[in-house]
């Protein structure tokens, strides 16, 4: 039997989710099919962030997520990051648009951080 801890059963539900690599999440990027979701606050947004990402915050989720779903289809493909894999923010937001409905939701690990690291490009 395996090992229990305190985060599994926040943990377990986006294992498989994680988008491992920064070049796996350029070339999701690339095929133009996912959205982008921002988790960091807006001030980190408007300093930079990923071509075409959509900010919204986990700390203003429930004020925000009415206006995101009317732009986005709940079966559309969502890549949501924060700053690196020290950041949890993009993890909270998959797992409160996955409660709220959203079907394809993934989290990209590296972040932003690691997204500007590999020089790819970026959005003030």
């Amino acid at each position: 039997s395996g090992v229990v801890t305190a985060r599994a059963k926040d943990g377990v539900v986006f294992t498989g989710f994680e988008i491992e690599t920064v070049r796996e999440g350029k070339s999701i990027f690339d095929s133009g099919n996912a959205l982008f979701v921002d988790a960091r606050s807006e001030e980190f947004f408007s300093q930079g962030h990923i071509p075409g990402a959509v900010s919204l915050p986990v700390g203003l989720f429930s004020e925000l997520i009415l206006s995101f779903e009317e732009r986005c289809p709940v079966d559309m493909q969502i890549v949501t990051y924060c700053s690196g894999r020290s950041c949890e923010e993009s993890h909270h937001l998959a797992q409160m648009l996955v409660a709220f409905g959203f079907s394809r939701v993934s989290v990209f690990i590296d972040g932003f951080s690691g997204w500007r690291l590999e020089g790819f490009p970026v959005e003030p």
